[in-house]
């Protein structure tokens, strides 16, 4: 089956389940949550080995953010330094950028719109997000060293929780109530909306598992966050104060970036 239509048909299953409207044109692109194969590490060595890799990328794109938030927050250290260094190399970008003139590719286009909005913010910014996705990462193997690691073997159904668990965040931050999961008086069937999306997931994606015992694990694992609705960070970023603690640091440069912006109007 290609993608595009395992893609739909996931889409028709979590429509059902959650109720929901059909995605629009652009969303419908892309699944309603990450159906591929988790990464089963063939031993612990390689499991750690990717664990560090997702911490170092954190403390690495933290740098990149604390360097340009220290040249736009007139509190912070060496904020002079910092400033005129940024505009460096704001500047470099944006004349590398001009030169090059016409954008051949997506990539150049993108190159050419960040270093006209200023190189480093863009980076910075940039820099959140990929962090942000390396500590949800960072949340998932924190679960697989306690159910796979953290013993002598890891069960089989390593597989089939992962899934159900997307599955079981998707419906969370989708309706903001958490999903059940029952079976049916007049057989072994499932009996909520839930259970029998699961089911058809598995079916679909070809897991031989019990689907039902998958889906009350998955139901158990959510926290308070997944039932939040996906933030964007960017989104009113030089208008809106974000209210959430992982957003603060957007606060201080849109604040600044806004200030600067004003001031150069005048």
């Amino acid at each position: 089956m290609e993608d595009s239509q395992l893609i739909e048909q996931l889409h028709q299953i979590m429509e059902r389940c959650c109720k929901v409207p059909k995605p629009s044109l652009l969303a419908a692109h892309s699944p309603p949550f990450d159906y591929r194969k988790p990464n089963e590490h063939d031993s612990k060595p390689e499991f750690l080995a990717e664990k560090q890799m997702v911490a170092d990328g954190i403390v690495h794109c933290e740098a990149v953010f604390e360097f340009v938030k220290s040249g736009m927050v007139a509190e912070s250290e060496h904020h002079a330094l910092a400033k005129r260094l940024s505009q460096h190399v704001d500047t470099g970008c944006r004349e590398e950028a001009r030169v090059r003139q016409r954008a051949a590719t997506a990539t150049d286009l993108a190159r050419s719109n960040a270093a006209e909005v200023g190189a480093t913010f863009s980076a910075a910014a940039l820099c959140l997000d990929i962090a942000y996705q390396l500590r949800k990462r960072a949340q998932e193997l924190e679960q697989q060293e306690l159910a796979f690691w953290s013993g002598k073997s890891r069960p089989p159904n390593h597989h089939a929780r992962t899934i159900a668990l997307r599955a079981a965040r998707y419906v969370a931050r989708t309706t903001g109530k958490r999903p059940t999961v029952g079976k049916s008086s007049e057989g072994n069937l499932p009996s909520t909306d839930f259970g029998r999306a699961v089911e058809e997931v598995f079916s679909l994606l070809g897991i031989k598992s019990d689907f039902r015992r998958a889906a009350r694990w998955a139901v158990k694992q959510l926290r308070p966050e997944d039932y939040q609705p996906p933030r964007n960070a960017l989104t009113g970023l030089l208008s809106t104060t974000i209210e959430d603690s992982d957003s603060l640091p957007f606060n201080a440069l849109a604040q600044s970036l806004s200030a600067e912006t004003k001031a150069q109007d005048k």
